[in-house]
């Protein structure tokens, strides 16, 4: 007779997760072995495998206990981490590839956790432009690259890079001036004692670079330069 199911015992962290002991039977002339712990899995999945004590442990019941304590695993991992912080379903899957889970169970630990609404592309992205233009300026093409570096979706950063313009839009349509946060970024580098140092073509240059790589087009760019560069004459 081969191994078999001695015990499904409930953690003691968590009544709703047992052990799986698997060990030799009592046999003639030989005492049942106390066996060893192979798996822990939630009671329902348990259940669902049909796992109670005696029963045979074959080679096709080892394999599914395995491939379903890897999905756990992989589930738990995830809860974890976006319960720690908030990121792209791109990202959460990295991090749990990068933590050894296998892709089944990425994809099925992904799953669940987006079932469970957890997980949501446009919610993070909507916050990400939030909490960029909050901490400074920032045009389309920077808000675009950090969305990107953080595995959003292309079609979900396009709608809310999107939303974004319509926003800019009707508040300018309202009589606000959209740009002058950007021009107010430009004035206060063009007074910095660095950039005043230099002469007015390398001033240009240097400011006209730092706006490029806060994202912004040539249009704001051309505008904050002259506002910024004005009192210095070199409008």
């Amino acid at each position: 007779m081969g191994r078999v199911i001695r015990e499904l015992r409930p953690t003691q962290r968590d009544p709703g997760r047992v052990t799986v002991r698997v060990g030799w039977p009592a046999a003639e002339g030989r005492r049942a072995s106390k066996g060893r712990v192979v798996a822990t899995l939630p009671v329902e999945r348990a259940q669902e495998l049909r796992l109670e004590p005696d029963l045979a442990w074959t080679a096709a019941l080892a394999e599914a206990v395995t491939r379903a304590a890897g999905h756990d695993r992989a589930f738990r991992s995830a809860c974890n981490r976006i319960g720690s912080r908030a990121m792209s379903r791109g990202m959460l899957a990295d991090r749990l590839r990068r933590a050894g889970h296998e892709p089944e169970a990425v994809g099925s630990a992904l799953d669940r956790v987006g079932r469970l609404g957890l997980l949501d592309d446009a919610a993070f992205a909507r916050a990400l432009v939030r909490e960029t233009l909050r901490a400074k300026p920032a045009g389309e093409r920077l808000l675009r690259q950090k969305l990107m570096e953080k595995r959003v979706p292309r079609g979900v950063a396009d709608a809310v890079l999107a939303e974004h313009r319509d926003d800019r839009k009707q508040r300018a349509e309202a009589g606000e001036d959209v740009d002058a946060e950007a021009i107010a970024f430009a004035v206060k580098k063009a007074s910095t004692p660095s950039m005043q140092r230099l002469d007015p073509q390398a001033r240009r240059r240097r400011l006209q670079g730092q706006l490029a790589r806060r994202g912004f087009g040539f249009g704001v760019i051309d505008r904050a330069l002259r506002e910024a560069l004005h009192p210095t004459g070199d409008g």
